[in-house]
């Protein structure tokens, strides 16, 4: 749109950012965006799945139909293997019979029509959308493709094979046999006695099944490819040249993003305290029964075994795109936490406070009032000083789903591949985080 007309967007509107259709309709619904592009596919989707969102956003401009995404394939594929998924793909959904009309309404189900065929030329927008935004940032347009680093038969198994000859070593060495036990001084301490056959069969188990693992697992996590980090080094300059480069032409927006991800962890972990508290003294082993011990405990493992990004797209299901949503959701994550620290403090208590006030005749909220929180609040407010540092970078996750904050940005600038805004976002994230570290630290010091 802007392109052929020859317009820079940044002189028309005060920041400019990149984003998928989706992050752009999200951005404009949180009201961090004034205006951005979406396409059929996405409002049609926000239309019928998120209803709430759709009607806060308002349609100004249609454009005339363009090609939807196109489907790609890696180039050093099997020729007969390119024309088996390109033959998929183009027949999906057409010809008669059940298979047929299944297919056709998968892809009505995603609002999607007919597979079209298509080549590299279908690539040529993007090619001259980077080449001009290239020419204009006086950057070279073409950037490598990845170089993928063939590796000899030898050199993928010669780690296998140092594992394996070091479980083979140590295994040698237990069972390699010991020098006779000299006639006993008495005035010499005796050594300690040798660990039975139980005892060092047991270790030769756990050490070489974790050489096991590491075989089994050396091929699964793709360390044979460990080399193409350096193969790849051309990509990794172009990538670096942005990313040592960081762009602070709209450091007030992103500041002011930051604060906002503060103020989502501050308030997440204050709801978090006064869920906790009570939790944590159901939990205690030392104040509470045992049948009610049990079940209290497994809600806090259950709150805390559910992810933070789980969590917080219910809530955003719940009560809509924006902080409140990364508020909850770090509270309820958080108050799991805090809940099972706490509980922890409680149990190590000492008795006699507790027996003193309960001498006085006192009922049992005044034996926890004044014979348990004063010996537990220093390491309360230690364990949540702490969490707080910690939901200060959990809720820079959360804006991946559209809950506010400075993470909302940090995922679009890497859709759009923005390295000079991310290196910015991190710059920002890196200063906010050692500020606050060094806040908590001085408070927990006045504390313990």
């Amino acid at each position: 749109f802007f392109g052929p007309k020859n317009i820079d967007p940044r002189q028309c509107f005060a920041t400019v950012r990149s984003a998928s259709h989706q992050a752009n309709a999200f951005a404009v619904a949180n009201g961090l965006v004034d205006v951005a592009t979406s396409n059929s596919v996405n409002t049609v989707f926000l239309r019928r799945e998120n209803p709430a969102i759709a009607d806060q956003i308002e349609e100004i401009w249609h454009s005339p139909p363009i090609p939807e995404s196109g489907i790609l394939m890696r180039s050093d594929l099997p020729p007969a293997l390119k024309d088996k998924i390109r033959r998929f793909f183009v027949n999906y959904g057409k010809g008669v019979g059940p298979a047929a009309d299944r297919q056709r309404k998968v892809m009505e189900g995603l609002n999607y029509s007919e597979f079209r065929q298509a080549d590299d030329s279908y690539l040529n927008p993007i090619r001259e959308m980077k080449a001009d935004q290239a020419r204009r940032e006086g950057k070279p347009s073409e950037v490598a493709a990845p170089k993928r680093f063939e590796l000899k038969a030898l050199f993928v198994w010669t780690p296998l094979l140092l594992i394996a000859l070091a479980a083979l070593f140590a295994g040698a060495l237990h069972l390699a046999p010991r020098r006779p036990a000299e006639p006993l001084d008495p005035s010499v301490v005796p050594a300690a006695p040798k660990k039975p056959l139980r005892y060092w069969s047991l270790d030769l188990l756990l050490w070489g099944g974790l050489a096991v693992v590491l075989i089994w697992a050396f091929k699964t996590v793709d360390l044979p490819n460990l080399p193409n980090l350096f193969s790849n080094s051309e990509n990794m300059r172009n990538y670096g040249r942005d990313f040592l480069n960081p762009d602070f032409s709209a450091w007030r927006v992103l500041v002011a993003q930051m604060w906002l991800t503060i103020q989502i962890a501050l308030w997440g972990t204050f709801l978090a305290v006064f869920l906790a508290v009570p939790l944590s003294l159901m939990a205690s082993r030392n104040l509470s029964p045992a049948w009610l011990v049990w079940p209290v405990r497994r809600l806090m493992d259950l709150m805390r075994s559910i992810p933070d990004l789980v969590i917080g797209t219910l809530f955003i299901v719940a009560v809509g795109l924006g902080p409140l949503a990364g508020v909850l959701a770090i509270a309820l994550n958080t108050a799991g936490v805090l809940a099972k620290l706490f509980s922890e403090a409680v149990e190590s208590i000492d008795k006699g406070p507790i027996e003193g006030v309960k001498a006085t005749g006192a009922g049992r909220l005044h034996e926890i009032a004044w014979g348990v929180i004063p010996q537990v609040a220093p390491l309360w407010t230690s364990f949540a000083l702490y969490r707080f540092e910690s939901n200060s970078r959990a809720a820079t996750v959360l804006g991946l789903i559209g809950a506010g904050g400075i993470g909302q940005v940090l995922f679009e600038s890497l859709q759009a591949f923005d390295y000079r805004t991310v290196s910015t976002i991190a710059l920002i994230i890196v200063v906010a985080v050692t500020l606050i570290d060094m806040l908590s630290q001085a408070m927990r010091r006045r504390l313990l």
